[in-house]
């Protein structure tokens, strides 16, 4: 499994309470409100800008590699 900066890109440009999910073994975006039982959340878009620390139209490309990076060792210690 791999998360990339656009899947990061594609949450950031999504609504306040959006969330990156894991389900049948890929990565998509909903809302918080959605079904919560069609996968496992990841992160979501304010817990992502929290660890930025920038807002979304400030974050850079090598901080969204690196948010990336770290959410695929996240998923892979979930055994996903």
């Amino acid at each position: 499994m791999t998360v990339t900066t656009e899947d990061l890109r594609r949450l950031l440009g999504s609504g306040t309470r959006a969330e990156l999910v894991l389900t049948e073994g890929r990565v998509e975006i909903r809302e918080q409100e959605d079904d919560p039982d069609a996968g496992i959340s990841v992160i979501s878009r304010a817990a992502l800008l929290e660890q930025l620390g920038e807002s979304a139209d400030e974050v850079r490309d090598d901080q969204l590699r690196t948010a990336a990076s770290a959410l695929d060792d996240v998923i892979a210690k979930l055994g996903a």
